[in-house]
C-alpha cells in the first residue's frame, strides 16, 4: 500500500479512506477478494494445488489451508474435487438481479451464483 500512496502522493490514511469511499470495501478486503478469485480460477485448472495457492499470493500451502476454508467453504483440494463427499447446503432466493443460489458448508460459503431459473441453477450446482 505504501507504493500506491507514494505514487498518488497521498497519506496512507487518506488513500485508505478514498479507496473505501470509491470502491466500497477496504484495500485489504479488495485484495482478499482478488486473491480468492485467482485461487478459485486456478483450482479449476490442471495446475497443482501448491502452485495455485502460491500464484494466488498465499506464500505457502499451509497459509492457504489455514485461511481458505472460510473463503471457499472447504479446503483447496476439496474445492478442486467439487466438494465431493461434503455436506453442502444450498438455498435459492429471488433478488433484484433474478435468482441467487448460495451453497454453504460448516466452514463457510462455497458458492454464490445468479441466474434466471432456480431449477436449472439447482441441477447445475448438484452436478
Amino acid at each position: 500500500m505504501e507504493e500506491f500512496t507514494s505514487q498518488a502522493d497521498l497519506s496512507p490514511w487518506h488513500f485508505y479512506r478514498l479507496f473505501k469511499q470509491t470502491i466500497g470495501v477496504t484495500p485489504e478486503q479488495y485484495a482478499t477478494t482478488l486473491r480468492d478469485k485467482i485461487l478459485r480460477t486456478g483450482l479449476s485448472s490442471d495446475a497443482s494445488v501448491t502452485d495455485v495457492t502460491c500464484e494466488a499470493g498465499f506464500g505457502s500451502i499451509v497459509r492457504a489451508y489455514g485461511s481458505t476454508p472460510g473463503n471457499l467453504g472447504m479446503t483447496p483440494t476439496a474445492y478442486r474435487n467439487g466438494g465431493e463427499g461434503l455436506d453442502i447446503r444450498i438455498a435459492v432466493g429471488h433478488c433484484f438481479l433474478g435468482y441467487v443460489l448460495v451453497g454453504a458448508t460448516d466452514k463457510g460459503i462455497s458458492a454464490i451464483e445468479f441466474g434466471d431459473d432456480p431449477g436449472v441453477m439447482r441441477r447445475n450446482f448438484e452436478e
